[in-house]
């Protein structure tokens, strides 16, 4: 495999966690928290699935977040 090339199989990336100004807080149908549940859910199942492909694997670290929000 060419070392350039990216990895076939990336590990999943978190969601953004929604910053406390991006909820209005008027009960949206949609609201952004909602969707970022559902995201993060989606993650989770999707990382269970890469981890049984790479068992090698570390399972509690966490890639760097995309930068969204400051680290807690």
């Amino acid at each position: 495999m060419d070392p350039s090339s990216p990895h076939p199989d990336p590990r999943p990336q978190p969601p953004d966690k929604p910053l406390p100004q991006d909820c209005c807080d008027s009960g949206c149908q949609m609201c952004v928290n909602d969707v970022y549940a559902a995201e993060l859910e989606g993650y989770r199942l999707a990382l269970a699935l890469w981890l049984k492909r790479h068992p090698e694997a570390d399972p509690v670290v966490e890639p760097a977040s995309s930068g969204r929000h400051p680290a807690d």
